[in-house]
């Protein structure tokens, strides 16, 4: 079993263990020498939702069912009282996920006069990953650097 060490979303200086084969992963302390490949995983209700590198292309991850981060399938953001991500490629819907904002960043976004976009992507992993998507898909999938081959 292949596994990738990616940084945990919400916990600073820790990694998941995440299986792409099968959609699951655990969290565990970065030590020093770790060198986590680019992307990011969130638990949300007992599943895995990852971002990561294969190569110079970006992937969304939601269990064991893999998404390319390309101009081939849009993300859509509704944000509400509720929040709603949806997903399509060209057969139609491929992904709706309701969710609601964790009751702290609700708390800290209607007392805090400064909160912005930079705070609301890091208080949510599904706005930050609509943003990401709306450039990456703008560029094809494609980033920057040649990521590690996943076997």
């Amino acid at each position: 079993m292949t596994t990738l060490l990616l940084n945990c979303w919400s916990r600073y200086k820790r990694a998941v263990r995440f299986d792409p084969a099968s959609g699951r992963g655990y969290v565990t302390r970065l030590r020093s020498g770790d060198d986590p490949v680019w992307g990011f995983a969130h638990q949300y209700r007992g599943v895995w939702h990852v971002v990561y590198a294969v190569g110079r292309s970006m992937v969304f991850q939601v269990g064991a069912r893999t998404y390319p981060i390309s101009s081939d399938v849009r993300c859509e953001l509704r944000v509400n009282s509720g929040r709603t991500l949806w997903l399509y490629d060209n057969t139609g819907l491929v992904l709706e996920l309701s969710y609601r904002l964790p009751l702290l960043a609700t708390l800290a976004r209607s007392i805090d006069p400064t909160w912005d976009q930079i705070d609301e992507e890091q208080a949510d992993f599904f706005f930050w990953l609509a943003a990401r998507w709306k450039t990456l898909a703008a560029q094809d999938g494609t980033y920057g650097r040649e990521a590690p081959a996943i076997s």
